[in-house]
Parts: C-alpha cells; sequence; structure tokens
C-alpha cells in the first residue's frame, strides 16, 4: 500500500489518496487449479483525526474514513450470490472461464475490466504505528463484490 495524505493547519479533518494491492486466497473446494484473484485499487477519502492524548511521545489518535475509486482485477473467480437467486458475479473480461457449475456465457462481457468502490472503516495510530481496517464494496458484473482488508503499517510524516 501507498498513501498520501493532507491535513490544512490544525484541522482534524484532511484528506487523503491510496493506492492498494489484494492477493485473495485460493478456492481450494470448487477450483483448485485456478489462480487466485488479484485487485488493484486507487482510492480517494475524507479522514477524520481525534487525538487522545496531545501530551504522549506517541500521540495516539484514533481515525474514520469514507471515500471511493477505482478498481482492476485479474483471475477474477466467479461466484453464485448468497441471496438464493443464483445470479454470478463476474468481472467482464478479468473474471477465469471453466469454472465447473458456471456457465461459460455469463463470463464473455466485456466492461473494460474497471469498476468502482464506496468504503468507510477507522484505525487506531500511536507515532507512525498504524492498525486500519476498511469494508469496500465494488460494483462488479451483477452485484457487489464486499472485502475487509485490516492492515498493520508505517506511516512517515513530512
Amino acid at each position: 500500500r501507498a498513501q498520501v495524505g493532507w491535513f490544512p493547519g490544525t484541522s482534524p479533518v484532511g484528506i487523503r489518496v491510496d493506492g492498494d494491492y489484494s492477493g485473495f486466497g485460493s478456492r481450494e473446494l470448487d477450483c483448485p487449479n485456478c489462480s487466485s484473484t488479484k485487485l488493484w485499487q486507487l482510492s480517494g477519502a475524507l479522514e477524520w483525526r481525534i487525538p487522545l492524548d496531545r501530551k504522549s511521545k506517541v500521540n495516539p489518535q484514533i481515525y474514520f474514513l469514507g471515500g471511493g475509486g477505482f478498481d482492476w482485477f485479474s483471475d477474477f473467480i466467479p461466484y453464485r450470490k448468497q441471496d438464493n437467486s443464483g445470479t454470478i458475479v463476474t468481472a467482464g473480461s478479468k473474471t477465469v472461464t471453466g469454472i465447473p457449475g458456471i456457465p461459460a456465457v455469463v463470463v464473455s462481457s466485456d466492461n473494460g475490466g474497471t469498476f468502482y468502490h464506496w468504503s468507510v472503516g477507522g484505525g487506531v495510530q500511536l507515532g507512525g504505528f498504524f492498525v486500519e481496517s476498511q469494508y469496500k464494496s465494488i460494483s462488479t458484473n451483477n452485484g457487489n463484490s464486499n472485502h475487509v482488508p485490516v492492515l498493520v503499517g508505517w506511516n512517515w510524516n513530512f
């Protein structure tokens, strides 16, 4: 992950741009020979930081963020929605074909491979160390694909 943020003056509200890569595990039960789905994301968000103890050396903070962005998949493994409708969710031309129980005609549509998402989340920061999680809902074909990444990392402030 790479991110750039800006907080004007002493404002608790700022903006942030993130670039993310996610590699999802393979589906060993229904597609053991398929490669795992990969996802690149470019996101923008508003971030609200709440300092907990400004006198502390580590300046502990909690923060909340929300925004949206663009998504690009590769090797997307299609799946049936859990609402008993039988609808199959795909990612256009980036969808893996030949999955048992998924008709090939369903994945033949091409939307250029770019999708959109919205997200909400929050985190805790202690000095440069942070832990963060977001709920992300991606507008894939025939239904949204959701995931909740959890990040642990280090921020450098310039």
